[in-house]
């Protein structure tokens, strides 16, 4: 009986999940270019505006990366909280590649 509440539980928690389907918060694929605003911190200009907004701050831009100029090929998810304005939609990177010049 118990391995039959557990199994029952697992699929309840399994069938709730949303595996690998984008939400409206995900950043898939875009094009953009780094930009160095003031020493040490970076935005990233989008080609494509999301949310009104064009400029991403990135919370985890790796080392390698803070070049200004750089042109990349980025995803993530914004992580907006609630009522908080921002100059910048903040970032969660979750792929970054540098595109050629």
């Amino acid at each position: 009986m118990g391995r039959l509440v557990l199994l029952a539980l697992f699929a309840l928690a399994v069938g709730c999940q949303d595996f690998g389907q984008p939400s409206d918060d995900d950043i898939l694929n875009f094009t953009g270019t780094i930009i160095e605003e003031t020493v040490d911190f970076y935005v990233i200009h989008s080609d494509t505006p999301l949310q009104n907004s064009s400029t991403f701050y990135p919370l985890n831009l790796p080392n390698s990366f803070k070049r200004d100029g750089l042109r990349i090929r980025f995803s993530g998810r914004v992580e907006i909280s609630p009522n908080a304005q921002y100059l910048h939609l903040p970032l969660k990177i979750s792929a970054i590649e540098a595109l050629p010049r």
